[in-house]
Parts: structure tokens; sequence; C-alpha cells
């Protein structure tokens, strides 16, 4: 019986997938390299909450998300693991210190910050010469200091 959701995933399917990732789908039955993703974001989301830092380079749990990505989990698994996340993700919203929303202009200031910092240092520019560079250009950084980008 064809249904919105099965049309949507056919052609989810046969557009967003190369021949490789369609074989792991075959293989597997689901997209194990997107459900090492979903993973991997929920649980930094989590981290995020608890801690008010994200940790992007994985240390504690790259053997895990690389067996996910194999296709060593099982979809029982995946969806287990999810409902887990979201549920410790929910317990950690609920506690966290964060809040609930930032300065657009800060985070704006701090991204034009960030690839003004990168540029320069893609130009040869020294660390330490950032801060007088941006003065030169007219764009001081808002920060003060410079990232190691």
């Amino acid at each position: 019986m064809r249904t919105r959701a099965t049309d949507i995933h056919a052609t989810y399917f046969q557009s967003y997938m190369g021949a490789k990732r369609k074989a792991l789908v075959a293989r597997i039955g689901y997209d194990s390299r997107n459900a090492c993703h979903a993973i991997r974001l929920m649980r930094m989301r989590r981290e995020l909450l608890e801690t008010g830092t994200m940790n992007v380079w994985r240390t504690t749990d790259v053997d895990e998300l690389r067996a996910i990505k194999r296709g060593e989990w099982s979809l029982d698994q995946v969806k287990s693991e999810t409902a887990r996340e979201a549920t410790r993700s929910a317990e950690a919203h609920a506690q966290t210190s964060l809040p609930e929303s930032v300065g657009l202009k800060y985070i704006s200031a701090l991204l034009a910050d960030i690839q003004l910092e990168w540029y320069a240092q893609r130009r040869g520019v020294p660390p330490h010469d950032v801060q007088r560079v941006a003065a030169e250009l007219g764009r001081p950084l808002s920060r003060g200091v410079t990232s190691s980008c």
C-alpha cells in the first residue's frame, strides 16, 4: 500500500544515497552512517546540557560509534539507544544551568572573530598580531583574545 511516508522514503532513498550507501542499507537494513551521526549528535547535546562544554572530538565512545557506523548494531539497538539518549537529554535539559537563549549579537561577533582569525592565520599573520591587523582593518576583535583555529 502506497502512503505519503513510503513515497517520501522512496524519493529520499533514490535521490539522496549513492550506490555505496544504498548497498550498505540493503546489506544492514538501515542507514548505519546516519544512525551513527544521530546518536553522536544526541550525546553531544546531552553532554553540552550537562557540562556546558561541547565535546566534538569523541574519545570515550568512539569505538561504539564506529561499531554503529559499520552496522554492527541492530536497528533495535539503535532505536533503543536513541530513545535512551532522548530521555537523558530531556532530564539534562530540565536541570541545565545554561540559559534558554543566547545573545545573537554575541554569537554573530564570535563567529566574525573566528572567521577573521582563521583568515588572518591562513594569510600567515601570527596569532599575537591578529588583534592588531583586525583593528587596522576597522574590525577589532570583540573578545580581545585569539583562538587556536
